[in-house]
């Protein structure tokens, strides 16, 4: 199990990679590493083989190389996940690939789990092939009503074989954190399948996003700090706006705590 505790904290004294110190803050070794780690999981996700544990695997993976590329990765909450059973709704912020490649490690030690994606990730080679093998949803991101039919119909038929969703309301990466930007598909689907949902937060902006490959920006070293919070799993009751505004306290509140920027309403 990665994370046999109720918190983790990466160990001050984890080194560097040594080529990344001497080349003063490259990724010579990060990225090879992150790409040979995707890689293997392709290869698992077309050969039929790429099950759970993998998918825990190439997550925990990721984000040992996070440490070693000079990242401090801090979790708390992960006893919500432990002592409690599931399956669950979980909504996120989003602000880098490091929640989309970090969570699985820390969910499906617990809970089987899944993600909402953008439907183009899916028809593609390489990282699409992971996302059709854990059964991830499709959704356009360009028809609002749209992806919310599909998201309320293939939602509740995922959660009903025992996986965990996670969703990122946002939809694409944010550097700050808006409520309004947070919409209540969530607790939406967490609604429609009977099932209970869990706030995450996160602030991840350490692996930065780039211009040209996205998932392969510049490390941003003063916030080296990688943090991962889950909120306690609460029941929708009535039309959901509660739990939907506790989501965002959580997320707001821990945002806020490490440093992060909450936009003002």
């Amino acid at each position: 199990m990665p994370f046999p505790n109720d918190t983790y904290d990466t160990d001050p004294a984890t080194p560097r990679y040594l080529i990344d110190r001497i080349f003063f803050g490259a990724r010579i070794a990060f990225v090879p590493n992150v790409i040979g780690v995707i890689l293997d999981g392709v290869r698992q996700a077309k050969r039929g083989e790429y099950t759970r544990e993998s998918f825990i695997r190439l997550s925990y993976d990721m984000l040992y190389h996070v440490e070693h590329g000079g990242g401090r990765i801090h979790i708390t909450g992960l006893n919500h996940l432990r002592d409690n059973e599931g399956p669950f709704v979980i909504v996120s912020n989003h602000m880098s690939t490091m929640e989309t490649f970090g969570f699985p490690s820390m969910v499906n030690q617990h809970h089987s789990c899944t993600f909402i994606v953008k439907q183009s990730l899916l028809s593609k080679g390489g990282f699409g092939h992971i996302m059709r093998a854990i059964d991830a949803i499709g959704v356009t991101r360009e028809n609002a009503r749209q992806d919310l039919e599909t998201v309320l119909q293939r939602g509740p038929e995922v959660l009903a074989t025992g996986k965990t969703i996670i969703v990122f309301p946002e939809a694409t990466r944010q550097a700050t954190f808006s409520a309004k930007r947070f919409n209540s598909i969530g607790v939406k689907l967490a609604k429609r399948a009977g099932v209970k949902i869990i706030p995450a937060a996160i602030k991840t902006n350490f692996w930065g996003n780039g211009m040209i490959l996205k998932d392969f920006g510049r490390f941003d070293w003063k916030s080296r700090d990688c943090y991962f919070s889950f909120g306690e799993p609460m029941e929708i009751t009535g039309n959901g706006a509660e739990q939907h505004e506790e989501c965002v306290r959580f997320i707001s509140e821990h945002f806020a705590s490490w440093g992060g920027v909450v936009e003002k309403e």
